[in-house]
């Protein structure tokens, strides 16, 4: 290295705190992500990296007392398979659950929140497919199922109803594109919630949860997406 470059080198390396350069690797890693998407740097996104790295981070704990005490573990890896083998065939229901809820995003545009339900019409089923849910903080009573395929409303949930009669499915002939095209006389009584979509085991959907967003949103996500109703 020239004197000249150890001129230009020194000053700016002498500027930076001492850390491993993994610590700067990562900071660039979260600061060029952080720019390609704003939900990045969301709590909710962040949580989820933290959760899906705690593992690892566990691990690398352990290793790390090993191999300062001059040892070596080759099983690690034989270890956290095993783990993860037990746990998967313990609790496999957990991890491949029939039908769950996403939280809540906002739309802008059209002021209301939507979730989406991912759903498996049969439990061997590759992947999942999804309906929105749409809740209009101007009408609180309710959480509408739309559907993105033949996008039509396609029923409706009644938050005050009594429970296990709380679904109000609509007909084929009153399904609309936009909800101010469906009067409010079209949605029958609330019965129970109906069946999975494209489901041959009678299982049904479950109610949505039951902590709805109120007013304006502060911390989720606002993002207009393709497929959502306007």
């Amino acid at each position: 290295m020239t004197a000249a470059a150890r001129a230009l080198r020194v000053p700016f390396a002498a500027a930076l705190p001492d850390l491993p350069g993994a610590a700067y690797l990562l900071a660039l890693l979260c600061l060029v992500f952080g720019f390609a998407s704003a939900e990045f740097t969301s709590a909710r996104n962040l949580s989820n990296i933290g959760l899906q790295a705690a593992a690892l981070i566990i691990l690398s704990l352990g290793m790390t007392l090993v191999i300062l005490t001059e040892g070596i573990d080759l099983s690690l890896g034989a270890v956290l398979a095993t783990c993860l083998l037990a746990a998967s065939s313990s609790d496999a229901r957990l991890y491949l659950r029939r039908q769950y809820y996403s939280g809540w995003s906002y739309y802008p545009s059209s002021s209301y929140y939507y979730s989406y339900y991912y759903y498996k019409p049969y439990d061997s089923y590759d992947g999942y497919s999804y309906h929105y849910c749409i809740y209009y903080p101007s009408q609180p009573r309710y959480v509408y199922y739309y559907n993105p395929y033949s996008k039509v409303y396609w029923g409706r949930f009644d938050t005050k109803g009594k429970e296990g009669e709380q679904y109000s499915l609509l007909a084929e002939k009153d399904r609309k594109k936009k909800l101010s095209d469906i009067p409010d006389k079209a949605f029958p009584k609330p019965g129970k919630m109906p069946e999975i979509p494209d489901a041959k085991d009678g299982e049904r959907i479950e109610p949505p949860p039951k902590e709805l967003p109120k007013g304006e949103p502060k911390d989720l996500p606002t993002e207009d997406k393709p497929g959502l109703p306007k």
